[in-house]
């Protein structure tokens, strides 16, 4: 019974970021779509797509290198 309660709040509290998340994304996308020229608009997607894989693969070297004991 415990463990399904656990679920339960687990399921809740993932759901919740998941929708802050998707919301965030489509506040940015308007905004840049809104802020950039007409020319630039197509290199707003980009720029995000690029912004996004850097901070994935930099949070990502990080996470592993403080998760290493001889490096901390």
């Amino acid at each position: 019974m415990l463990l399904a309660k656990e679920i339960n709040n687990v399921t809740a509290v993932l759901t919740f970021i998941i929708f802050v998340i998707t919301c965030q994304d489509i506040a940015v996308d308007a905004w840049s779509v809104e802020i950039l020229s007409e020319e630039n608009v197509e290199y707003g997607s980009t720029c995000q797509s690029l912004g996004m894989r850097v901070g994935v693969f930099i949070s990502g070297s990080v996470f592993i290198s403080l998760s290493d004991q001889k490096f901390c």
